[in-house]
């Protein structure tokens, strides 16, 4: 792996943010889902109020006009529905107020960053040494080059006769 390559751990980071992002839309669904079935029941509870005033109406008229006979059927069925209706309502209230969960904490995903940027780390540190040692190894063995040829030009610069000595013998 170059050091030049993308990071492992941008990788991880972006899979842990993804994992998060889930988690928070699941928390968020299911709450819009309460929030729903909170407002459907309410919608249900106001409904049933309304038949029941209806019923409840129809009811005080009819006993009221004829003085006894269908309208306790009807005061019954009024009194139905109204009860149908009010704790339809008091459960829809109560779906309502009750406290929100709390927002899920990323720290699986955290925990999982954190091991993926170690990894990352070591591996890298690990890329680097054998590149280190390799330059070294490069670098030392130019410098033995270097230092042979240079040693071997002293020994010759050693053993060539030198300028008098050549001028004696001529």
């Amino acid at each position: 792996m170059a050091l030049s390559d993308p990071v492992a751990a941008n990788v991880a980071a972006k899979n842990q943010l993804r994992s998060y992002r889930r988690e928070v839309s699941s928390w968020g669904t299911k709450i819009a889902r309460r929030y729903v079935l909170g407002l459907a029941i309410l919608a249900g509870g106001g409904l049933f109020v309304l038949v029941a005033a209806g019923f409840g109406v129809a009811a005080v008229f009819h006993f009221l006009a004829l003085h006894y006979g269908v309208n306790i059927a009807l005061l019954v069925l009024g009194v139905f529905f109204l009860v149908v209706g009010l704790v339809a309502i008091v459960f829809g209230r109560a779906l309502m107020n009750r406290p929100l969960p709390p927002v899920p904490k990323p720290y699986k995903q955290a925990q999982e960053l954190n091991r993926a940027i170690a990894l990352d780390l070591l591996v890298r540190g690990d890329v680097l040494k054998q590149r280190v040692r390799r330059h070294f190894l490069v670098s030392a063995a130019g410098a033995a080059a270097v230092g042979w040829v240079a040693g071997e030009a002293l020994m010759r610069l050693r053993n060539r006769p030198s300028k008098r000595l050549r001028e004696r013998t001529q």
